[in-house]
């Protein structure tokens, strides 16, 4: 991520620590906090990250720096408690989301979208884009969101965020050419 990225989602993730709302948590408690529009720079619905949320007062939004411009982790607080992680990963093409969901995370048996572009479970989601059109670098980028304890599970939920959030994703053309500049997805 460029640094006039990472200061903006700074900035992002301080205004929501800062604002306050009022109301009742997923899990029947007070928030004090702001359901945040934006996590690792890809804008969200709250209303879809809302059901993982348990009661709190502060929410804050920690975004890592890429590793070697390969790894993205971005993690949702909740009064210092880690309730929401997400990791955007560029891989070798040919990962398909239930590999990594089964074999690298250890789900179960989790869902599949009609289109075999993500899985999902009650806490973990995982979705891949391809980058196998014509200009772009052949590779995957996969997408890992994870509910973490006290965070609230919620298959439903999940599949909901991890739907949006990669067709949000995939409009911000992650995928590059060979000299770094964006380049389109595969239809």
């Amino acid at each position: 991520m460029s640094k006039k990225g990472c200061l903006a989602t700074v900035a992002a993730a301080l205004a929501f620590v800062l604002s306050g709302c009022s109301g009742g948590g997923s899990d029947g408690g007070t928030v004090g906090y702001s359901v945040p529009k934006s996590l690792c720079g890809v804008t969200v619905d709250p209303k879809l990250l809302e059901p993982f949320l348990p009661a709190g007062k502060q929410l804050a939004v920690k975004e890592d720096e890429p590793v070697a411009d390969a790894i993205t982790t971005c993690e949702l607080s909740i009064d210092d408690a880690v309730v929401v992680s997400i990791e955007r990963e560029r891989r070798e093409p040919g990962a398909s989301p239930r590999d990594i969901a089964v074999n690298q995370l250890n789900v179960g048996n989790p869902e599949e979208s009609s289109t075999g572009g993500y899985v999902y479970s009650d806490r973990i989601a995982v979705s891949v884009v391809r980058c196998d059109s014509p200009r772009a670098v052949a590779e995957d980028l996969s997408s890992i969101v994870k509910v973490l304890k006290p965070g609230i599970a919620d298959k439903s939920a999940m599949k909901s965020f991890i739907a949006s959030y990669t067709t949000a994703y995939k409009k911000q053309q992650p995928c590059r050419d060979e000299n770094g500049s964006p380049a389109p997805t595969a239809p």
